[in-house]
């Protein structure tokens, strides 16, 4: 039986930077133990709640649109280990 990996972008609260944005961090779950992984990009409040709606618009769609191409690269490298 292959063991569960999941990937999942999340968005850092802990570690906010002075302009209040909050970091985007890929989320490796295996065996219950987690790893956060920097992407690059960082979101205010406010864009967080535009990109996760049912209908995002415009810069909204673009960052949500990146966030999932991040997810889908990392089930990828998943599913090619041994």
């Amino acid at each position: 039986m292959k063991a569960a990996v999941t990937a999942l972008v999340t968005f850092d609260a802990y570690h906010t930077h002075k302009d209040g944005s909050l970091p985007a961090r890929l989320r490796i779950t295996y065996q219950r133990q987690r790893k956060y992984y920097a992407i690059g990009r960082s979101c205010s409040p406010d864009m967080i709640e535009r990109v996760q709606s049912p209908n995002p618009r415009t810069d909204a769609l673009k960052l949500k649109g990146y966030f999932q191409e991040v997810e889908s690269k990392a089930r990828r490298i998943i599913e090619e280990l041994p």
